[in-house]
């Protein structure tokens, strides 16, 4: 009996060239590319367990078991939304406007706190860099 999970990706800004790597049980399975938005897998076991990897980072583990269906559905994404990504460009260029306006240094620091961010998710965060949910 073949179970099949379909693997939804979505289109980033930071990941936009680089592909994911699948790993099936802790063992590296193949890839799905930036140019693909979907990746559909065949099982034969009702168990596995599935995580991402991009460069050093990775997402959580997931277990799916197909118990209920023969069709699962996961969609994988960066923790780093395209509107957080919106967020530290528009937060920056607005901090080193209001610097030239008013003159105050907290708008010199804004920058650096902003850009912590980003940071901290591909340093401390990595481990969960990328997300898996359940569809």
């Amino acid at each position: 009996m073949s179970y099949k999970l379909i693997i939804e990706r979505k289109n980033e800004l930071n990941n936009r060239n680089r592909a994911f790597a699948i790993y099936i049980n802790g063992e590296y399975y193949e890839d799905i590319g930036s140019d693909e938005n979907e990746k559909t897998l065949f099982f034969d076991t009702k168990l596995i367990e599935i995580k991402f990897k991009i460069d050093w980072c990775y997402s959580n583990k997931m277990t799916i078991s197909f118990n209920d269906s023969k069709v699962k559905k996961i969609s994988v994404s960066s923790s780093i939304s395209n509107l957080l990504w919106h967020f530290i460009v528009s937060g920056i260029t607005f901090s080193v406007l209001f610097y030239f306006i008013f003159n105050r240094m907290i708008f010199v620091y804004l920058p650096l706190v902003i850009i912590a961010i980003p940071v901290y998710k591909i340093t401390f965060g990595r481990n969960n860099y990328l997300k898996i949910k359940e569809k």
